[in-house]
């Protein structure tokens, strides 16, 4: 899932620092590019673009001497649909003049269409993703119908697109504007004093402010340093009370869930219905990634599919009376499951015993405490793990000494 942080404010602010580390409370949504746009103090929209984690992005932007003051900007960590992860893929994408740059999350369902036309139309494209449409889109409406009027190039753009978004834009004739959008794809605005945050999750700005408005489906926001004003795609202006953040960052992380494992759960409806965004038509799947292969024939030679899933351990290992069960608690996330696992030992040993007493069952699942608990009798014979860390194969000894 991507994320975004924005900022407008005054003159002389570090803007550089307050987007890397908006972005730096994203990671744990998972990414495999990132970027940042900042308007500097000369007036010259800075771009910074990088695959990989975070401390790439850091390290470019530190080998840049210009970068770091100004007032406004764009950051964005990319999790790849269309097209590969790399640093031309990255967000943010800046229009064919390099007057506009824009960060979009979620999937723009009808972007080929809109890509030949806007090609025909003599627009460059130098990337190969469905967000770079928008930038060309809005630049299209911002030098033609809008008159430079960003907020409304944003508004006739968006009026075109079929899919879902959460964007934040920015223009270099503006440098106290800020201009966001929502579909079907979260994005809030932190209220400061005097300067503004938007951003697709809490953590990205809690640090500066507790005061947030949500955006809801179908709505532009335009941040100044000293307001903030929402419409409806159609221009009927909305109201809304700002609401105030009690939870700390750490809890901000989890969504109010008491650890990760729980928050991922509950989000695996809405994570699945992002998924398939773009992708079905007609009750028909669609995946245009794989299209070229399709048509070479080559998706008729595949026999089997393997898929493979990445695990963050925690160790937690304990013998539960027989001397061949092991049991190995394992996190699906950074959660603090040493300590959840503590909670689960009771179900454990119930857990262990009946799947001995059945005699039949050699690899059980079974969630405790929003874990996954893996149980099997002949453990010694195969691998119950592979990751960086690893947990190995404990065998004991007729004496109960642990052997690694």
């Amino acid at each position: 899932m991507c994320g975004i942080i924005g900022y407008v404010g005054p003159q002389g602010t570090d803007v550089t620092t307050i987007l890397l580390d908006g972005l730096s409370k994203l990671e744990y949504r998972g990414y495999d590019s990132a970027g940042i746009a900042v308007l500097t103090s000369t007036g010259t929209l800075e771009l910074h673009r990088r695959a990989g984690k975070i401390a790439n992005l850091v390290a470019t932007v530190e080998a840049d001497a210009h970068s770091g003051e100004g007032t406004l900007g764009l950051g964005h960590t990319r999790w790849a649909t269309h097209g590969r992860p790399s640093d031309i893929n990255a967000h943010p994408h800046p229009d064919c003049t390099g007057m506009l740059t824009v960060v979009h999350n979620g999937i723009i369902e009808n972007y080929a269409e809109l890509r030949q036309e806007l090609e025909l139309a003599n627009h460059t494209f130098r990337s190969e993703t469905d967000t770079e449409v928008l930038a060309h889109l809005i630049e299209d409406a911002y030098f033609g119908e809008a008159q430079h009027d960003l907020t409304e190039a944003v508004r006739l753009a968006l009026q075109r697109v079929t899919g879902s978004y959460a964007i934040g834009v920015v223009s270099q004739e503006h440098p106290d504007l800020l201009v966001g959008a929502r579909c079907n794809g979260p994005l809030i605005v932190g209220l400061g004093e005097q300067e503004q945050f938007l951003a697709s999750d809490i953590p990205a700005i809690l640090k500066h402010t507790r005061r947030i408005i949500i955006l809801d489906e179908g709505e532009i926001v335009t941040l100044h340093p000293s307001s903030v004003s929402i419409t409806k795609l159609d221009g009927t202006p909305v109201q809304r009370e700002p609401l105030t953040i009690e939870w700390d960052a750490e809890a901000a992380e989890k969504g109010g869930y008491p650890h990760f494992v729980l928050k991922e759960i509950f989000e695996q409806p809405d994570a699945l219905r992002r998924a398939f965004l773009g992708r079905m038509r007609d009750g028909q799947l669609h995946l245009a990634e794989l299209a070229s292969m399709q048509q070479a024939g080559l998706l008729d030679q595949i026999q089997r599919i393997i898929i493979v899933a990445e695990l963050y351990f925690k160790r937690a290992e304990f013998a539960a009376g027989d001397r061949n069960a092991i049991f190995a608690v394992a996190a699906f996330d950074r959660a603090p499951s040493a300590r959840a696992f503590c909670r689960g030992r009771a179900d454990l040993a119930r857990f262990s015993s009946g799947a001995r007493e059945s005699g039949k069952i050699q690899m059980a699942w079974r969630a405790v405490g929003g874990l996954a608990v893996s149980h099997s009798r002949k453990l010694d014979r195969r691998p119950l793990a592979k990751t960086g860390a690893g947990i190995r194969r404990r065998h004991r000894s007729s004496t109960g000494d642990a052997r690694r």
